[in-house]
């Protein structure tokens, strides 16, 4: 169903979003390949500089804790955020 990449993108995201929540389960609501014009992956944090330099991953939709969140995965790095809730 999923292939290498997007197994490991997912076990991150699952991380990431239970250590903000402490909670399990994460139900997954979307995957899918992104490419970000630099190493922010989009959400860039003002005063702080990023390498320009296409930069591959996933985009995540996941729900835990009556929580909505987006998550950016790319290698060993990843971001989320909580978009409703």
């Amino acid at each position: 169903m999923y292939d290498e990449g997007e197994r490991r993108a997912l076990a991150a995201a699952e991380k990431a979003v239970s250590d903000e929540t402490g909670a399990m389960p994460v139900d997954f609501l979307s995957i899918e390949a992104a490419v970000w014009p630099d190493a922010s992956m989009g959400w860039a944090e003002p005063g702080r500089l990023y390498a320009q330099m296409l930069t591959e991953g996933y985009r995540i939709t996941a729900r835990s804790a009556g929580k909505l969140f987006e998550c950016r995965v790319s290698g060993d790095h990843v971001r989320c955020m909580i978009i409703n809730g």
